[in-house]
C-alpha cells in the first residue's frame, strides 16, 4: 500500500512540475510578441568614449556621468527622456549590468528601440555585463549580441571568459569587471592580478571601477 502511495505522490509531483514548466515556458524562455520587429540584425551600436566624436575626450575636468543599472528592459523612451531632462549636462553613461532582461536578441532590439528614439540617444556608453546578459543553462556564456552592441577595447585579463576592459580619458580610467566568471578561483585570481595592474598603471588618473555584483567580504 505504501508503495502505491509513493508512486502516486511521485506521479503527481512530476505532473505538477511538467504543468508548471508549460505554463511558465513563455516567461522563462520565450520572447514576447512584438509588432515593430526590426529584422535579424542590430540596427544600432552604442557609441564608446573612444569614438573621436566624443568631445569630452579633450577635457574631462567637468565630466558628468549618468549611472544606470539593473533596468531589465523596464525603461521606456519616456523614462529615458525624463532622465535626460533631469541630467541635461550628462556627458556619458556608465551602465553596470542587467540592462537587458535576458541575453536574447529580442531584448537588445527592445532596448535599442526605446533608447535610440530618446533624448539620451548618442551619449557614449561604458557598459558592464550583468548576469542577465548571459545565456542560461549548463554552459552560461555572455551573449554574442552584447559584444556586438557595446564597443570595448580588448585589454582585459587573458584567459578569462566574458568581457572585462578599461578605457582611458585624459584624467579618468574606467575599469569594467565582468564578475560572472569569478566564481571559479582561476578566473578570480587572473582578474585580480589584471585589476591591480590596471589600477597601478593609471598614470595619475582618477580610477573608476565598475562591476555588476556587489563586493562582499569573504572573512572578517
Amino acid at each position: 500500500m505504501r508503495k502505491w502511495i509513493r508512486i502516486i505522490l511521485i506521479t503527481l509531483l512530476l505532473a505538477g512540475g511538467a504543468a508548471l514548466c508549460v505554463i511558465r515556458w513563455q516567461a522563462w524562455f520565450g520572447m514576447p510578441a512584438e509588432q515593430n520587429w526590426t529584422g535579424d540584425t542590430l540596427s544600432y551600436t552604442f557609441p564608446s568614449p573612444l569614438d573621436t566624436a566624443f568631445h569630452p575626450l579633450a577635457d574631462d575636468s567637468t565630466l558628468t556621468i549618468l549611472v544606470l543599472g539593473d533596468i531589465h528592459n523596464r525603461l521606456t523612451r519616456a523614462d529615458y527622456d525624463t532622465l535626460a531632462a533631469r541630467v541635461p549636462q550628462a556627458d556619458l553613461v556608465a551602465q553596470v549590468g542587467d540592462w537587458m532582461d535576458r541575453g536574447q536578441f529580442y531584448y537588445y532590439q527592445l532596448l535599442l528601440r526605446e533608447w535610440t528614439h530618446s533624448d539620451l540617444y548618442g551619449l557614449p556608453v561604458i557598459a558592464t555585463p550583468g548576469n542577465h546578459e548571459y545565456s542560461k543553462g549548463l554552459n552560461k556564456s555572455l551573449s554574442s549580441v552584447w559584444e556586438e552592441a557595446f564597443d570595448h577595447p580588448a585589454n582585459g585579463p587573458a584567459g578569462v571568459p566574458g568581457v572585462s576592459y578599461y578605457i582611458d580619458l585624459p584624467s579618468i580610467r574606467f575599469i569594467t569587471i565582468d564578475t560572472n566568471p569569478l566564481t571559479r578561483i582561476q578566473y578570480l585570481t587572473r582578474t585580480l592580478t589584471w585589476l591591480r595592474e590596471a589600477m597601478y598603471t593609471a598614470d595619475g588618473r582618477y580610477t573608476v571601477v565598475m562591476m555588476h555584483h556587489p563586493v562582499l567580504a569573504a572573512a572578517k
